[in-house]
């Protein structure tokens, strides 16, 4: 029999609620991403340090394009690659990501040096790209994220696997060293599957959707703002109920403001708040469903699995 959690295999007799990592599914990567902005949610030094790292990184490459320096941002992007270890995030048959690395380098470069929000300071977090930048969502953002905080998600997986008696192997990471700016190549323990590595993923810090969500600023922040446009103006797309009340109907205003990443751009460019107050909503985060939502990706591998058949174990 073919095991397909982690548990299964080092025999952990603990289900998903009485852990703090993710149990992963080692036959295909369960669709859950790290969200950057949980980590500006969260207490503890863990939290703390993720969310310092990601902000120095991200500013970091950010400056340098405002520099136009193109060859030390490649440099800075180039150093990511995809986290197959952490088995997490989009594929459809294995551990193939999406990740960031080579090719994908040099076009999230070509995004963020041609986007006016990286240029003009709107663009001020990891997590904003998912909003203003095309070509950017929860994939890569996840990714991104994966990698710069790497060396302290192999801290987390070391202290699980002391509690839970996973055996573990020397293994070369690629780790962002903040102090000299530059990527370099450090050996840790870790546990392993068939030969490759395992990074464990703290529950806390996954979801199935990003806090700041694209379609969500669209269909809330900005349709609000034309809606209040045109009631303003009291123009054509305005409708009269019955009890006289004025109102514009959401299908209307989509017509005539179709949903992209530049009209965000616009009105945040227009008007800073909007993406302030939506933040500041965003604060009031639970992350108490975590287990079903890591109860629903299993259970989608499954659903893939019944129809293509069992995947071979990696």
């Amino acid at each position: 029999m073919i095991n397909i959690k982690l548990t299964e295999s080092y025999n952990i007799k603990k289900n998903q609620e009485d852990l703090e990592f993710v149990d992963i599914d080692l036959q295909q990567d369960l669709e859950l991403f790290i969200d950057p902005y949980i980590f500006t949610k969260l207490n503890g030094d863990f939290a703390k340090s993720c969310n310092n790292a990601i902000i120095k990184f991200f500013n970091g490459v950010i400056n340098l394009i405002r520099k136009n320096d193109e060859i030390n941002a490649k440099r800075m992007l180039n150093g990511l690659k995809e986290p197959s270890e952490t088995h997490l995030g989009l594929s459809e048959h294995s551990i193939y990501g999406n990740g960031v690395r080579g090719k994908k380098a040099a076009k999230l470069y070509k995004m963020l040096s041609k986007s006016r929000a990286a240029k003009t300071g709107n663009l001020k977090d990891l997590s904003d790209c998912e909003l203003m930048i095309d070509g950017i969502g929860k994939d890569s953002i996840s990714d991104i994220t994966t990698n710069v905080i790497r060396e302290y998600l192999i801290d987390f997986t070391q202290n699980q696997c002391k509690i839970y008696n996973i055996p573990m192997t020397l293994f070369s990471n690629n780790i962002w060293d903040d102090n000299i700016k530059k990527w370099i190549k450090k050996d840790y323990k870790l546990p392993s599957i068939g030969g490759k590595k395992i990074i464990l993923v703290p529950k806390s810090i996954v979801t199935d959707k990003l806090i700041l969500s694209y379609d969500n600023f669209y269909n809330n922040e900005v349709l609000e703002h034309y809606k209040n446009i045109e009631i303003n103006a009291s123009t054509s797309l305005v409708r009269v109920l019955k009890k006289g009340e004025r109102v514009v109907y959401k299908k209307d205003l989509k017509k005539k403001y179709p949903k992209s990443k530049l009209i965000v751009y616009n009105l945040i460019n227009e008007n800073p708040k909007y993406l302030d107050l939506y933040k500041e909503r965003k604060k009031i985060f639970n992350n108490m469903n975590v287990d079903d939502i890591i109860f629903k990706a299993h259970d989608k591998n499954k659903v893939l699995r019944n129809k293509k058949g069992n995947l071979a174990p990696l």
